[in-house]
């Protein structure tokens, strides 16, 4: 935030800068609240906790929903894609120390199934064939 000196007949302007630049910020955590968050479905309050943690650098919340949990993160309007890049990296890290075979992400508005890759073959549901050499 910036600093403003108040003094003689300049406070008032000084006065209005600061409440602009609250009003911006203000304005700022409304787009925050209005942009959807990533949402993983976690069948239990446990395994909610363990992906939090791994996510904790997102800034990770929990709810429950309907017999299950969802653990949404944020995606801030300067750099989302930045962050769909890291919650997934977390999450695909996460779920491999689960037990779990999948797990369903939402983001932008769709659902996606992320799927454990086999330890035996290397591969997994969506795994792209290797390219040719």
């Amino acid at each position: 935030m910036s600093e403003f000196r108040v003094e003689g007949s300049g406070s008032a302007d000084a006065l209005s800068a600061v409440a602009n630049e609250s009003a911006a910020e203000e304005q700022w955590r409304a787009v925050r609240r209005a942009m959807p968050p990533l949402r993983v479905e976690v069948p239990d309050e446990t395994l909610a906790e363990t992906l939090m943690r791994r996510l904790r650098p997102l800034e990770a919340e929990s709810v429950p929903v309907d017999g299950y949990f969802e653990v949404g993160v944020q995606l801030h309007e300067r750099n989302p894609e930045q962050r769909v890049v890291r919650a997934l990296s977390s999450i695909d890290a996460w779920l491999v120390t689960t037990g779990l075979a999948s797990v369903r992400v939402h983001v932008d508005g769709c659902s996606h199934t992320l799927h454990v890759l086999s330890e035996r073959t290397g591969s997994g549901a969506d795994e792209r064939p290797p390219e040719a050499a």
